[in-house]
């Protein structure tokens, strides 16, 4: 009798050890789909606000490309007319007004634009820093995101362990009710 209150005591403590494996297991899963779903919504939004910021960037660099270029042909076109007008006031009467206002005109010119033409290349050199900036912070974010995948990977280890040691104990809670069935035939066979 003392055998079957001892294997009914010890199967007691075992659903015990059960029951609280049972709510680890349950709270552990109950973290780890939490903790997925923050890391999936942090991933994602952080994956539109890069992607964003890159396609915004990308725009605003190739606008200043093609305003530098466009300011090179005009500077080159200006340049070309200058040279002209030179030739043509060298062949011309040099004491004509009209002629050195038009090319003073046409200098004014093309150093206004020489300075637009500066400004975009600093512009674009610019844009260009803050592009390198955010591959920078891509490839950071890259390996944030493996961080993560390995913290995912590690979370479900722990929860097929788990529910690993939760089967064992179910396997030896229905053996401890077995030998307990057995143990109470065995006594009541005695009396």
């Amino acid at each position: 009798k003392a055998r079957a209150e001892d294997k009914e005591a010890e199967i007691s403590d075992f659903t015990l050890v059960r029951q609280r494996l049972e709510n680890e297991l349950a709270d552990e899963k109950s973290r780890y789909k939490r903790e997925t779903e923050d890391l999936s919504a942090e991933l994602e939004s952080l994956r539109r606000r890069y992607v964003s910021q890159l396609k915004e960037m990308s725009s605003e660099l190739n606008m200043e490309r093609d305003n530098a270029v466009s300011l090179r042909d005009v500077i080159k076109r200006l340049e070309d007319e200058v040279d002209d007008l030179s030739q043509r006031l060298n062949d011309e009467l040099r004491s004509a007004d009209g002629w050195r206002k038009e090319r003073s005109r046409f200098e004014v010119r093309i150093r206004e634009l020489t300075e637009a033409y500066t400004d975009s290349m600093g512009a674009q050199d610019e844009i260009q820093g803050q592009m390198t900036h955010l591959l920078s912070q891509i490839r950071e974010m890259r390996s944030q995101i493996d961080d993560l995948e390995s913290a995912k990977a590690s979370l479900e280890k722990i929860r097929r362990s788990l529910e690993s040691r939760l089967e064992e104990m179910n396997e030896y809670y229905a053996e401890a009710n077995k030998s307990k069935l057995h143990a109470v035939t065995s006594l009541q066979a005695m009396e």
